[in-house]
């Protein structure tokens, strides 16, 4: 009887022992997995950033260059080139606009059915 027992000791230690490293190594591999899980959401990050950071430094060379210069002087200050010669156009007042012309799609889903139906 002392022999079978412990070999049924040692068999549960053994088991036990095996169990608890495959555990280990199993929680160790979800770990590394995580982890490289992590990594390539940081290094896609990373990346969008870098692409932003080099728009910005664009932006920053195009926003430095005279042409850029010149064209908000023309927009936003209505300044003129010193060679330049500006013309200024009356509105045409005799053509009607487009905004007094009534659209067809201003108008509600049931009066162009019936106008299409009857006319």
């Amino acid at each position: 009887m002392e022999g079978k027992a412990k070999t049924i000791l040692w068999t549960i230690i053994t088991i036990g022992l095996i169990g608890y490293t495959v555990f280990i190594l199993i929680k160790g591999v979800y770990r590394t997995y995580q982890y490289n899980q992590w990594i390539g959401e940081y290094a896609t990050d990373i990346d969008r950033l870098e692409k932003e950071n080099e728009r910005m430094r664009n932006l920053i060379l195009y926003y430095q260059t005279n042409s850029f210069k010149e064209v908000e002087a023309r927009q936003k200050l209505g300044l003129k080139a010193p060679d330049e010669k500006v013309v200024a156009m009356p509105e045409n007042k005799d053509q009607q606009t487009q905004e007094a012309k009534p659209k067809s799609t201003d108008m509600p889903n049931y009066i162009k059915w019936w106008r299409w139906i009857f006319g």
